[in-house]
């Protein structure tokens, strides 16, 4: 349309002009609005090359200033998934999609150890060539917020970790604004699973709009995929038992077993609750047509996730046989299968998930040097019986990994268990 090309007609006159010189500091038209109106043309991909671009975001920061370039630069990335959800027509975050925003995210990273080096190879003073060191831990805080919105909770940990080196190292006190805060938001991105517990437990989760969500009941699952208007009827998975928390995404994307596909779940900020829809005897997300879900029999200490709707109403047997996705919502907010009644959505253990090797939240094991002595040259059972290792954690004090579930999950030609960080007793 007339208007879409307008908008390219913008930012390609002023990308051009900024190729040609990139120090064109007084643009700041260009650096505040350019990237929304390639996004608003529809050329993403632009957009995406634009952002990831050093010299854009070097430039931008020169022009806005670290704190308000910073935060334009995380506008444009929540814009650009905004807009490719619309013109894919779903909610679901591809692999692809998450690489992109990973990219630029790096960029901004790289931009940050930059400058946080070049003020530590100064002789002395507080500042560095560019900005205060307290600006720039307060910029690494910015960003791991960001990522917490698109659920890349690791690498916001990773963040909130340079952030509190930085603001400790300036000799901050522990109830300092700066640290008070950063330490709140890294409580926040880590996230323990959701798994099924007795519903009498203390570990239960309670949802805030458990009423709301029970008289918005109507319908079944099928009627409602056949209805194409029925797509804002999402009720927010905040939770009364926790205040300030609710019901997220553990990952941005899906992870794939044995050809299925499913979406972790974890309590955490109630700025990124998800939405669910009850329908009949099924909780329904519609922004990317997805079922509450628990592996077949619902038993205790199971994982809850979100798997795609086509699986459940899929013809293949190990598909519709392999998830349980009958779930209601109870008057007093709990969440139960309704094949085990008794049991509830609780709270469990913190995943075992991949992190960079050099992450301040990687896993360093109490008895390390022993595990490699053990280790064997080649998979399979030891012919010589021998008594394991527990695998106590050096990095985490008092805690350790274990397994998640009584007995192993059960695929004929291999059996599964999940691996979580507990406590170490």
């Amino acid at each position: 349309c007339l208007v879409n090309r307008l908008h390219l007609l913008f930012a390609n006159s002023y990308t051009k002009k900024w190729e040609w010189n990139s120090g064109l500091l007084y643009e700041s038209y260009f650096y505040s609005f350019v990237p929304s109106h390639l996004i608003k043309s529809g050329d993403n991909n632009a957009c995406y090359l634009l952002l990831c671009h050093e010299g854009f975001l070097r430039s931008r920061i020169q022009s806005m200033g670290l704190k308000k370039g910073f935060k334009k630069h995380c506008c444009d990335v929540e814009m650009l998934e905004d807009y490719s959800q619309t013109v894919d027509e779903t909610g679901a975050a591809n692999s692809s999609k998450i690489l992109k925003h990973l990219e630029i995210f790096q960029t901004m990273q790289n931009y940050l150890e930059t400058q946080l080096h070049n003020f530590e190879s100064l002789p002395g003073g507080d500042k560095s060539p560019a900005f205060p060191r307290k600006d720039i831990g307060e910029a690494f805080d910015f960003l791991g917020t960001s990522l917490q919105k698109h659920h890349l909770w690791a690498q916001a940990q990773d963040m909130f970790s340079e952030a509190l080196t930085i603001f400790q190292g300036m000799g901050l006190t522990d109830d300092s604004p700066e640290i008070v805060r950063t330490k709140f938001h890294a409580s926040a991105a880590a996230l323990p699973k959701l798994v099924l517990v007795p519903r009498t437990s203390s570990s239960c989760v309670k949802l805030k709009n458990a009423l709301e969500i029970i008289e918005a009941n109507k319908g079944t699952m099928l009627e409602a995929m056949e209805q194409e208007n029925d797509k804002d009827c999402g009720i927010s998975l905040e939770l009364s038992s926790h205040p300030g928390q609710a019901v997220v995404l553990m990952r941005p994307g899906y992870s794939g077993l044995a050809g299925a596909y499913a979406r972790t779940l974890s309590f955490g900020p109630k700025e990124s609750a998800i939405f669910l829809c009850p329908r009949g005897e099924m909780l329904w997300r519609p922004d990317d047509d997805s079922l509450l879900a628990s592996f077949k029999g619902s038993h205790m200490g199971d994982s809850i996730f979100l798997v795609p709707s086509y699986m459940w109403k899929s013809r293949q047997k190990f598909l519709s046989s392999l998830f349980d996705c009958h779930f209601g919502v109870n008057p007093d907010g709990t969440i139960s299968p309704k094949v085990n009644p008794d049991l509830a959505v609780g709270i469990g253990p913190y995943p075992a998930v991949l992190v960079a090797r050099n992450s301040p939240s990687r896993f360093i094991f109490k008895h390390g040097q022993e595990l490699v002595k053990k280790q064997q040259k080649r998979v399979g059972h030891i012919r010589v019986r021998q008594e394991g290792l527990p695998l106590v954690l050096a990095s985490h004090p008092g805690w350790a990994l274990q397994a998640q579930l009584g007995s192993p999950l059960n695929f004929g030609a291999f059996r599964i268990n999940f691996i979580g960080m507990s406590v170490a007793d």
